[in-house]
C-alpha cells in the first residue's frame, strides 16, 4: 500500500496548517463517516475538532513509522479513537470498532492493540470518563426529560462511593444506564429497560442484574424506586447484606435491612362477603405477558409498529454485522405487509429488537456476509438462533403471499 498521499498531506498540512487538513483523505474517509455516524446517533454536535486532533495524530504516527506493522487504514482508525479518547468524548471502544466491517471481535482488539502502541508512541494524556459523561448521550438516545437526566446525576452523585455501588461500575456508560433507568422510574417517564440496554450496548440481564443491586442502595438513601417482584428484592438485599456499604472515613456501616414481605407466608384470601369487589384486580405476571404479547400483535396488525420497526433499523447499533446491510434492511421492511406477518408469527410475536436483527439477517443473505450472519445476528439480538430465523421466514413468506402459520 503506497503512502504518497500522505507524505502530500503532511506536507501540505505544514504549509496550510493542521485545520486545512482534506477529510476525504483516502485512508481517514471511512474512520470519519463512522465518527459522524456516531456523533448524529448520540447526539454529540459538532465532530471537527476530533477530526483535527485525528489527522495530527495520525501524521505523527506516521513519521515515527506506526504504519510499518499494520496497514495505513488500520494506523487511520486508531488516529481517530486516539483523538475520541484524548478530548474525551462518550464513545467507548467497542462502539467505534463495531462501525467497520469484519469480525467485530477482531476488530475490537486490534483497535485496542493499536490504541495502546501509539497512545505510547505518542505519549498521549487520554482523559477518564465517568458515570456522568454519558448522562447527556443517553438523555439523547433514550429521549428521557431534562428532570429524568438531573435525577440521574443526583443518583450517581448520592449512590457513588457506596460498596454496592462500585460491584456494578464495570463500565461508566452502564452505570449511567442503570441509573437513568432508575430515575425514569421516580420521574414515572414510561421507559422500559430495553430502551437504556439498547442505548448503552449492555443486554437486558446486565441492566436488570446491576438494578437490583443498586436498588437496595437507592432505597436505603431515601430514593424510592418503583417495587419490582420479591425474588429480585431478595436478590438485591442478599448482595446488600454480603458486601457492606462503607462511610466517608472507611468504617463498614450495617447492612440494609429493607422491608420485605416474605412471599412464603402468602395472605389468606378475604372471605367473598369482606372483599371489596370495586377495587380493580391486579392481573399476575403470565396475564400482563399474554396482554402483551397481543398488543405486540394488534400493533402489527394495525401497522403502527411498522414504523417502530424500521426506525429501530436506522438507529439500532450493528456491533459485529456490517453497517452496509442496514439500507437494504429498511428497504426489506419498508415492503413488508405487516398485516399478513401477523397471522404468520401467531399469538407470540418476537420484540422489535428480534426483528430489527432478522431483516438484518435477511439483507445478508446470499451476499459476501452470509458467513456465519445468523449467529451473529442471534448474539446482537440476545434470542436463539432459531427466533431469528423463523422470524426472517415469516418476512418471506409474507412477501410471497403465504398465509401458512408458523408455531408459536
Amino acid at each position: 500500500m503506497s503512502g504518497d498521499s500522505d507524505s502530500a498531506m503532511r506536507q501540505n498540512a505544514t504549509s496550510a496548517g493542521i485545520s486545512e487538513i482534506p477529510s476525504n483523505h483516502p485512508y481517514l474517509t471511512q474512520p470519519f463517516a463512522a465518527l459522524d455516524t456516531l456523533f448524529e446517533v448520540y447526539g454529540l454536535g459538532d465532530a471537527r475538532e476530533v477530526k483535527t486532533l485525528a489527522a495530527r495524530h495520525y501524521m505523527e504516527g506516521l513519521d515515527r513509522n506506526f504504519a510499518s506493522t499494520r496497514s495505513y487504514q488500520r494506523a487511520a482508525n486508531v488516529a481517530v479513537y486516539s483523538a475520541i479518547r484524548v478530548i474525551g468524548i462518550p464513545i467507548t471502544l467497542p462502539e467505534f470498532a463495531g462501525m467497520f466491517p469484519g469480525d467485530f471481535g477482531e476488530n475490537r482488539a486490534k483497535l485496542g492493540s493499536d490504541y495502546n502502541e501509539l497512545h505510547s508512541l505518542l505519549s498521549l494524556t487520554e482523559k477518564d470518563l465517568g458515570p456522568k459523561d454519558f448522562v447527556k448521550r443517553l438523555s439523547f438516545q433514550t429521549g428521557v426529560s431534562e428532570r429524568t437526566a438531573q435525577r440521574t446525576m443526583e443518583i450517581i452523585d448520592k449512590a457513588e462511593g457506596r460498596k454496592a455501588f462500585f460491584a456494578i461500575n464495570t463500565s461508566p456508560v452502564k452505570v449511567t444506564a442503570v441509573c437513568m433507568y432508575a430515575a425514569s422510574l421516580m420521574e414515572q417517564e414510561g421507559k422500559t429497560m430495553v430502551n437504556f440496554a439498547s442505548a448503552s450496548g449492555f443486554s437486558t440481564g446486565t441492566i436488570e442484574s446491576a438494578f437490583r443491586i443498586l436498588k437496595i442502595e437507592l432505597d436505603g438513601l431515601g430514593l424510592h424506586t418503583t417495587t419490582v417482584n420479591n425474588r429480585s428484592h431478595r436478590a438485591a438485599s442478599k448482595h446488600a447484606q454480603t458486601v457492606p456499604a462503607y462511610s466517608e472515613a472507611g468504617q463498614p456501616l450495617p447492612p440494609i435491612q429493607p422491608d420485605i414481605p416474605d412471599s412464603r407466608e402468602p395472605k389468606p384470601p378475604e372471605p367473598p362477603h369482606l372483599r371489596d369487589d370495586s377495587s380493580p384486580v391486579q392481573p399476575d405476571a403470565r396475564e400482563q405477558s399474554q396482554a402483551m404479547g397481543r398488543d405486540v400483535a394488534e400493533g402489527l396488525k394495525t401497522g403502527r409498529d411498522k414504523k417502530e420497526v424500521i426506525d429501530e433499523i436506522g438507529k439500532v447499533q450493528l456491533g459485529s454485522l456490517p453497517e452496509e446491510l442496514r439500507g437494504p434492511a429498511m428497504k426489506l421492511a419498508s415492503e413488508t405487509d405487516f398485516a399478513t406477518l401477523s397471522e404468520l408469527l401467531g399469538k407470540n410475536p418476537p420484540s422489535t429488537r428480534a426483528m430489527t436483527f432478522a431483516y438484518i439477517y435477511l439483507a445478508g443473505k446470499g451476499t459476501e456476509y452470509e458467513s456465519g450472519l445468523l449467529k451473529r445476528a442471534s448474539n446482537e439480538a440476545q434470542v436463539r438462533n432459531h427466533v431469528i430465523r423463523d422470524t426472517a421466514e415469516a418476512i418471506t413468506m409474507s412477501k410471497t403471499g403465504s398465509k401458512v402459520a408458523l408455531k408459536a
